[in-house]
């Protein structure tokens, strides 16, 4: 979106001078002693407009030049400059069990490799965006205040952890994105995760990075000790 607007709008007060145009087109022009052979043809014109200071109002081209030049000077002063307005944009990180694993190319597990893959994206987010920061487990939930401070972003971002829960289904999924880009009024949604989604959105503001490929969440559910015979 952008917003028309001006530096300087006090600017705007030199449209009270205007009228001063209007004074040289006012005024009578001085009188010029001619001789002349009679003065009969000069008997019907009235005396008190040879003796008035101000003339008939008598508006020349020139004139009209004269405003337009006047009008651009003063939106010159003014300043006038095109301001886009922010949108707001969205960042969703994987928190899942299975973001634990380690991941394929090295450097720490799955949920580290979406934690500088979503500051990569950080830098790319134009400055007047607003953004806000979501966990998807145990469910969809905001971990941050709107803010177009990046910085505070980059600390949320950090201090996020990774959770034990499983993922959520593809539908609880698919309806917090559709609420997103359309009741929250996001135009851009970024989801970092291990898992594609098999219920796309189906629209182009959704952006999913995914991070090697979707791993069972394992877990120890018992175990047994034996005594060795020797």
């Amino acid at each position: 979106m952008m917003d028309f607007s001006f530096l300087s709008p006090f600017a705007f007060r030199l449209l009270y001078t205007l009228p001063l145009l209007l004074v040289p087109y006012l005024l009578r022009e001085r009188g010029r002693r001619t001789v002349v052979p009679a003065l009969f043809l000069y008997q019907g014109l009235p005396s008190s407009a040879r003796r008035r200071l101000w003339g008939r109002l008598q508006l020349r081209p020139l004139f009209l030049l004269q405003l337009l030049i006047l009008l651009l000077l003063v939106v010159a002063a003014a300043q006038p400059f095109i301001q886009r307005q922010g949108g707001k944009v969205a960042l969703v990180l994987d928190t899942s069990a299975s973001m634990q694993a380690r991941a394929p190319t090295g450097g720490g597990s799955l949920f580290d490799a979406a934690k500088r893959q979503a500051a990569k994206a950080l830098e790319t987010i134009p400055g007047v965006d607003t953004i806000s920061f979501f966990i998807s487990a145990p469910l969809p939930a905001p971990a941050s205040a709107p803010s177009d401070d990046r910085a505070h972003i980059q600390h949320d971002l950090a201090r996020v952890e990774v959770t034990d829960a499983p993922d959520p289904s593809d539908e609880v999924l698919s309806a917090f994105f559709a609420q997103l880009l359309g009741e929250r009024g996001f135009q851009r949604v970024f989801f970092f995760t291990d898992r594609p989604l098999t219920e796309p959105v189906g629209t182009d503001a959704l952006t999913v990075v995914t991070l090697g490929g979707p791993q069972p969440n394992l877990g120890i559910s018992a175990f047994r000790l034996y005594r060795s015979p020797f």
